[in-house]
């Protein structure tokens, strides 16, 4: 078992990756066999090949500013419980971003091995990127 300082630093580690939004510095934080999921990916993405082509179209598409609210470890487990604030603002095709911001709280499951994630679960309410999708 992974002591619970580690577990929490590696975890917070990728959220604060997926901010920065560059797929290939994300991928650095998960496993070669990472178990990827959120409410939007119609069943588990496995490995990271497939990571890859789902991150660089969600990417993409949004900027993602996160703030952690809380961590909890898993008892018995090398992972954490993240409660998370999301500020989402959509890509425009010009590059820049939209003016219409939306935010959302949202559950991170994270399993670690060593100093990468092998597993995480998102939970999020997808009705509230509907709102991004025609913002200017």
């Amino acid at each position: 078992m992974l002591p619970t300082k580690e577990i929490a630093a590696t975890a917070r580690r990728c959220l604060d990756a997926w901010e920065a939004g560059r797929v290939d510095d994300l991928l650095a934080h998960y496993t070669e066999d990472v178990v990827y999921s959120d409410t939007r990916t119609k069943g588990k993405i496995q490995g990271k090949p497939a990571l890859r082509r789902y991150l660089g179209k969600l990417l993409g598409r949004y900027d993602l500013k996160f703030f952690l609210v809380e961590g909890h470890r898993i008892e018995g487990h090398d992972g954490e419980s993240m409660l998370w604030e999301c500020v989402y603002r959509r890509r425009l095709p010009g590059g820049g971003l939209s003016n219409t911001i939306v935010q959302q709280r949202g559950i991170s499951l994270c399993m670690v091995d060593g100093d990468q994630v092998k597993r995480h679960e998102a939970f999020i309410d997808l009705s509230v990127l509907d709102k991004l999708e025609n913002a200017q």
